[in-house]
């Protein structure tokens, strides 16, 4: 027993050194707040206690400052210490406020910590179902948000090979081992991570029965953790004295089994070993003949166990005194309870009842605002839809009016004139008669004119009609550019008579040529050449 109280003595004096410590950073500001998050961090593996503290003062400044990134970090160390502490259902609460906060922020690097930790939780009470499923959601969740692969998704790694250790599914573990391994060579990372690697591939060859294998391993590991890293160096001292325990070399594990506990009480982490450790300890001298030492060793195991799971301890008796004053002040106001109880049930019946026709009306308040603003809304839609509507159309027909009316007036011009030219063929034939070549001589000039007046109709038609000619090329892209001037004088219904005295060609020609425009346009014997042309 004498180990044991030697810890516990030192414990407490480091214990009350640090805190002290702690307790003196009374205030933490803008300015040092930095350097009180990185003291408390330093403390986790020194002394957990002190660590709280810190770590409970900053989530106050934190929370009045709304730094909510380092309010998540605080929670997260919280967590840690209390994990260290064996405080396992606390750890699992502030975990848990974490995750709240990570997924308020949508930060997908702060949740895929959490789920790390909460599946290292789970591993401690076996749940490896449970590990397993938080390890996955933090691989998928840097799958999905592109996280390039680094020392998280390493760490998620080697969560899962402790966990298919644990389920001793060795090839599972080695080939997540492997693939942790190859990460970190690619991110170029420091020797701590490789000896990470080391210790748990050599665990995973000792728990297989490859003594040599894990010996290898384990050792390389362990000088680097021995010289760096005392919070480790006791698993890994462990481990080696395991591996000289199955290779019967009782005296080498039994010096890595003190190695263990001489570290644990340095840095006292890992405290939940202790009991398993001093009782190897204990087999080990008992082998080697130390039977003094072995007795000391396995009481103090007791002793440890006891204090552990014993319904006795102080925390359960301090539970027990509240639950029997509890109990007691029950037992006096029995009788009061029971002459009220119906009015009290009468009173809360009624109550919820108010409640709920209270919640019911504000529900259909709410339920009957949302559908009369949801029908205004669309009546208002509505209304300004047809406004719209309406007004498109009324600028169409009026479009439309305006094309229809100078369309008309075009016309009648162009008839005035051929009417006009009309009256001079019968003037040219009386003077036929007189002089032939006065005849000849003014047949020119009309001819001349004639070609004028078409040049000035298609100037005014195309003014009219801009996108007419367009259309008609797009669609029947083969018509001549005399086929377009008959199409052109087909849509304001012209006849053919005169189409022929205003183009100055035979009436025959005409008909050839509506002919072979009904042709190019692919229409039936039915379909009414001037109607289709209306329409484009």
């Amino acid at each position: 027993m004498r180990t044991t109280y030697i810890f516990i003595l030192v414990y407490a004096l480091s214990s009350i050194l640090t805190l002290s410590n702690a307790y003196g950073m009374d205030s933490i500001t803008e300015h040092n707040h930095n350097d009180v998050y990185h003291e408390a961090n330093r403390l986790l593996d020194i002394n957990a206690d002190s660590a709280l503290v810190l770590y409970n003062k900053l989530i106050t400044y934190y929370t009045k400052s709304v730094n909510t990134e380092k309010l998540i970090q605080c929670y997260i160390g919280l967590s840690d210490a209390y994990k260290t502490n064996g405080q396992y259902s606390k750890a699992y609460e502030h975990l848990w406020d974490a995750l709240l906060l990570g997924e308020k922020e949508n930060n997908p690097l702060i949740i895929i910590d959490i789920n790390i930790d909460l599946s290292a939780l789970y591993s401690i009470y076996q749940r490896y179902d449970k590990c397993q499923q938080y390890l996955k959601t933090a691989l998928q969740l840097s799958k999905d948000n592109s996280i390039e692969k680094g020392y998280r998704q390493a760490n998620i790694y080697y969560g899962l090979a402790i966990v298919e250790r644990k389920l001793k599914n060795y090839d599972k573990a080695l080939d997540y081992l492997d693939t942790c391994l190859m990460i970190r060579k690619k991110e170029q990372q420091g020797q701590s991570e490789f000896s990470y690697l080391d210790s748990e591939r050599g665990n995973i060859y000792l728990e297989m029965g490859q003594l040599d294998n894990a010996e290898k391993y384990l050792l390389r590991s362990h000088k680097y953790f021995i010289k760096n890293n005392l919070n480790f160096a006791i698993k890994s001292s462990l481990s080696l004295g395991d591996l000289y325990a199955k290779k019967k070399n009782w005296y080498r594990a039994n010096e890595y089994y003190k190695e263990s506990l001489s570290q644990l009480q340095k840095v006292r982490s890992h405290t939940d070993v202790l009991s398993e450790l001093l009782a190897k300890l204990a087999q080990t001298n008992r082998i080697l003949g130390n039977t003094s030492i072995a007795y000391d060793f396995l009481e103090e195991a007791n002793v440890l166990k006891d204090s552990l799971f014993n319904a006795r301890t102080s925390v359960n008796n301090e539970l027990f005194q509240i639950k029997n004053k509890h109990e007691e002040t029950i037992r006096k106001k029995d009788e009061e309870i029971k002459t009220h109880l119906s009015e009290i049930e009468r009173n809360k019946l009624i109550q919820s009842r108010l409640k709920l026709l209270i919640v019911f009306i504000l529900f259909a308040l709410v339920v009957i605002t949302v559908v009369i603003r949801m029908r205004l809304k669309l009546r208002k839609s509505d209304i300004e839809k047809e406004a719209i509507e309406l007004q498109a159309k009324f600028d169409h027909d009026k479009a439309e009016a305006i094309m229809e009316m100078k369309n008309r007036e075009l016309t009648s011009s162009t008839l005035q004139m051929i009417e006009k030219d009309t009256l001079i063929d019968k003037m040219l034939e009386k003077l036929k008669s007189a002089t032939l070549t006065e005849y000849k001589s003014m047949k020119r000039l009309i001819a001349q004119r004639n070609n004028g007046m078409w040049e000035q109709f298609n100037k005014r038609f195309t003014e009219v009609n801009h996108e007419f000619y367009e259309r008609l090329r797009k669609q029947h892209p083969d018509l001549t550019p005399t086929e377009l001037k008959h199409c052109a004088l087909i849509k304001l219904n012209f006849s053919s008579k005169e189409m022929s005295r205003l183009l100055s060609i035979s009436l025959n020609s005409v008909n050839i040529s509506r002919h072979r425009i009904r042709k190019k346009m692919s229409l039936k014997r039915d379909d009414n050449l001037s109607s289709y042309i209306a329409a484009i």
